[in-house]
């Protein structure tokens, strides 16, 4: 009977996480009425009620539930070059020993995804590391609007994400009580004294819009107002998350997005289908492969030059003893909203598919890569799975590229490579005079600002 318990504890506890409610009640009130049988009996619908959970378990997590692929620092793109050392410390040799090259400025001006709408819950005040900079990240009680700030009270420096208060509309600093509040952050009460003479105090108060369950902010190193406005999605509410995938990558932002415009290396770098290990080979390559043509270019007309367009088409077949078998065909049709967003138009078997794929500095030369898959209402899930697996592949042998390559200032291309440097062109026109740099002995700087000694 103890184990009956036991068991019937621990299926409560797997059920509630990953089984309806109704089912839960139905298997709690079964184990409650099984108690009364005998010993044998107990026995044989026990194991059998167990194996009902595990199949249960992975019905729901196949059919039902969105796949998720969180990889951590480190566990893509640092490969191995002597086998005496241990991972952690060839992601500190690979970091250290890189040369960077002659970089451009490490952070662009636009819009970046910063974190997920159901994270800040009203009232609650988060941390936010992105962008080389702390922030606080609320959601105010009344409007319920999300706010990002400076994460350091302009009074004495206190912390807002450690200890701050949602206070109405306003939050309030955990050292003195000051409040801040209203369009532009502004001084709004101090406890012990009168406000009008320091109403021109206020907090770095981020322009930020909630899309797609997550929450962007808008970066411009001289803190102009947005100068884009990010592009919706049309009849998004007819699709649903398939999944998600999300890695950190050592690298300038500017590798990644400059992926588009490489049309030689789809061809080469990911021909094989199936492997991350772009050191070996699977076994399922020569057998799984791709025939791949691409095409970009950017948007010329007013008001659009933030955008740009890629095409991608992707036949996959597979090699019989030497005859080319056509599986599927994908069309891609990618759209690089400014410097840190894309979105993807994928088309196969008279479906529409979206990938919302984002790039958000961390700090100067670590992006943060998030992908949201997702897919019709009518298409069934576990269908998507495979080939939403198969992309991950393919962007993980892209990381293993970029963790470990320069940045080099005057690529030499051919004549077929020239729309890499219009892409290199066109990004350039995200960043301005005050952009920051990192200078020879890795320290942030901005060329046109001269640091002076207020104290």
């Amino acid at each position: 009977m103890e184990i009956l318990d036991r068991c019937a504890n621990r299926t409560a506890e797997l059920c509630t996480n990953y089984v309806p409610a109704e089912l839960l009640v139905i298997t709690l009130e079964f184990v409650a009425t099984l108690k009364q049988s005998s010993f044998e009996r107990q026995c044989v619908w026990a194991v059998a009620f167990l194996l009902f959970v595990v199949v249960g378990y992975y019905f729901n997590k196949i059919f039902l539930r969105p796949m998720v692929w969180i990889r951590p620092h480190g566990s893509v793109g640092f490969l191995s070059k002597d086998g005496s050392l241990s991972h952690e410390d060839i992601i500190r040799e690979t970091v250290a020993a890189k040369d960077v090259g002659k970089i451009p400025p490490v952070f662009p001006n636009g819009w970046f995804q910063a974190i997920k709408s159901d994270d800040v819950k009203s009232g609650q005040v988060k941390r936010l590391n992105i962008l080389g900079k702390n922030w606080a990240v609320y959601r105010t009680s009344i409007s319920k609007e999300v706010t990002v700030i400076g994460t350091y009270c302009p009074h004495l420096g206190a912390d807002f994400s450690v200890g701050g208060k949602v206070v109405g509309d306003c939050i309030q600093c955990p050292f003195h009580g000051w409040m801040f509040g209203g369009p532009e952050g502004k001084v709004q009460d101090i406890p012990y004294s009168n406000t009008d003479k320091l109403k021109f105090v206020k907090l770095d108060k981020k322009y930020c819009v909630e899309k797609w369950g997550w929450v962007y902010v808008w970066y411009h190193i001289d803190d102009t107002p947005p100068q884009y406005e990010l592009p919706e999605i049309e009849r998004f509410n007819n699709f649903r998350l398939a999944a998600l995938s999300e890695h950190v990558v050592d690298c300038h932002i500017e590798d990644i997005p400059e992926n588009a415009a490489d049309s030689a290396h789809l061809a080469f770098l990911h021909k094989p289908a199936m492997s991350t290990n772009i050191e070996s080979s699977s076994r399922f390559d020569w057998v799984i492969k791709h025939d791949i043509k691409a095409d970009w270019k950017p948007k010329a007309e007013e008001g659009q030059t933030h955008l740009a367009d890629a095409y991608i088409s992707d036949t996959v077949y597979i090699n019989f003893f030497g005859r080319r078998i056509n599986l599927l065909s994908f069309l891609f049709n990618i759209v690089q909203v400014g410097p840190g967003v894309v979105h993807i138009y994928v088309r196969c078997c008279g479906y529409v598919f979206y990938i919302i794929q984002t790039v958000t500095p961390l700090k100067p030369l670590r992006q943060r890569l998030h992908q949201d898959f997702f897919i019709p209402n009518n298409f069934w899930l576990f269908m998507a799975k495979p080939f939403i697996t198969l992309e991950i592949i393919q962007i993980e042998r892209d990381i293993a590229v970029w963790t470990n390559k320069t940045y080099p200032a005057a690529p030499k291309l051919t004549k077929e490579e020239r729309v890499i440097a219009n892409h290199r062109r066109w990004y350039r026109t995200f960043y301005s005079e005050n952009s920051l740099r990192l200078n020879s002995s890795g320290q942030l700087v901005s060329p046109q600002r001269k640091e002076t000694l207020d104290f």
